[in-house]
């Protein structure tokens, strides 16, 4: 981990969001929690995004926690936000919520989340 750390301010996005991929999504370092939502909320590069919601989504598999899902929501409800990121953040919201991998949905172009999310599960961690 600390020969990978670095690289999470790399200036390369392809860089961040494989260091990101390893910490998070694949070893399931919690530590890395606070880094993963600085990127998910404030990184420029779309795939540094999409990386860390899908890593929220493996560091809290199967936790509900509420906290995580209100940013997958956040996330995911973001109109502004490109698709890819809001599809990684609905499947990291299906992963946090304990959802199987055969409840994913497949992608559709434009994206619309009235149409293409379980609102039950979206409202289940949407602010109160």
């Amino acid at each position: 981990a600390d020969s990978i750390d670095p690289f999470l301010q790399h200036p390369s996005a392809l860089l961040r969001a494989a260091a990101i991929k390893v910490l998070a999504l694949h070893w399931r370092l919690r530590g890395y929690t606070d880094r993963v939502l600085w990127l998910l909320a404030c990184d420029e590069d779309s795939d540094c995004r999409r990386a860390a919601a899908l890593s929220l989504g493996s560091l809290y598999e199967g936790t509900r926690d509420l906290s995580m899902g209100r940013e997958l929501v956040s996330t995911l409800t973001r109109a502004t936000e490109s698709e890819d990121v809001r599809w990684a953040s609905y499947n990291a919201l299906l992963d946090l919520d304990g959802r199987g991998q055969d409840q994913r949905p497949l992608p559709t172009d434009p994206f619309d989340p009235a149409r293409d999310v379980d609102q039950r599960i979206v409202s289940r961690y949407s602010q109160r």
